[in-house]
């Protein structure tokens, strides 16, 4: 005789016993069989997050807090892998070489001397390019090794914004909340990229006994790089703003979709006669 302790509406319910797609335990093995040892992905950040909570509005700062606690240590290896370390990893490179090249080249010359140090603040430095590149390589690390988190709550926000505002493009707006991991970010760091390895070049290549012009050249060169990762910055912080704001819509719509369909929840349809507001039942009933 079946137990009378056995809730049978609810072992047999889609909720609580759903079927798992074989690929999905495929995923799950591939991940599950790789060797922790080959995981490269930082444990700990290079830099502070991005955005501090207290410079944003109230209401979001739980969510900001809740980001910046995301591990950027990749418990998904085998599955995925962080697209712009691929980008950002040769610029570390090229900027190494092209120091060691001008100090190798023209040690003692008077243009190289006076430029060095400005040289070595804007790329080395405390708030400099290298720092500004591990800065984004935290936040897309966060991105990618919290990606089903993140990917939930877009699809959740996306909805819930397609569904107030009627929009025929349901994936309006998908780029812009992971835009740091997608064409745009990767775009951005190409060209980072380019702007170093020109300057490379141009060292490799410089055959002229003035280097004044040399100097200046890839002075222009830091400078057009900086601000690229000055945009690249810019756009990760309002990527951080964008989580807070979907995680924010994401809470207010789930707590709608529960309350809507407790009635078919044979474990928490009791909630209705406790928490929900009068309002809300009349709601929910009608």
């Amino acid at each position: 005789m079946p137990s009378m302790l056995i809730n049978r509406e609810a072992l047999e319910s889609g909720i609580y016993n759903p079927r798992i797609d074989s690929r999905v335990l495929a995923l799950q093995q591939i991940m599950e069989t790789q060797d922790p040892a080959t995981n490269t992905s930082l444990q700990t950040p290079r830099n502070p997050p991005l955005v501090e909570p207290a410079t944003v509005d109230f209401e979001l700062r739980e969510y900001v807090e809740q980001f910046n606690t995301y591990s950027v240590y990749n418990p998904f290896q085998g599955v995925l892998d962080n697209p712009t370390s691929c980008l950002i990893n040769p610029i570390r490179d090229d900027f190494s070489a092209l120091r060691a090249l001008m100090d190798s080249r023209f040690s003692g010359d008077p243009s190289w001397t006076a430029y060095r140090p400005d040289f070595i603040t804007q790329v080395e430095g405390p708030n400099g390019l290298l720092s500004n590149l591990d800065s984004f390589e935290d936040h897309t690390d966060r991105l990618t090794n919290n990606l089903p988190s993140l990917a939930g709550i877009a699809q959740a926000a996306l909805a819930l914004t397609a569904a107030i505002n009627l929009l025929s493009n349901p994936c309006l707006g998908l780029d812009g909340f992971l835009g740091s991991i997608m064409d745009e970010g990767k775009a951005i760091l190409r060209d980072v990229g380019r702007f170093v390895k020109d300057a490379l070049g141009e060292v490799t290549d410089w055959v002229d006994a003035n280097i004044g012009p040399l100097v200046a050249s890839i002075g222009a060169a830091v400078a057009a790089a900086s601000a690229a990762i000055a945009d690249l910055i810019a756009k990760a912080t309002q990527e951080v703003i964008n989580f807070a704001k979907a995680m924010l819509s994401q809470v207010r719509q789930g707590l709608a979709e529960l309350m809507a369909n407790l009635p078919q929840d044979p474990c928490l349809r009791n909630l209705l006669g406790s928490v929900v507001t009068g309002t809300a039942a009349a709601v929910i009933g009608g």
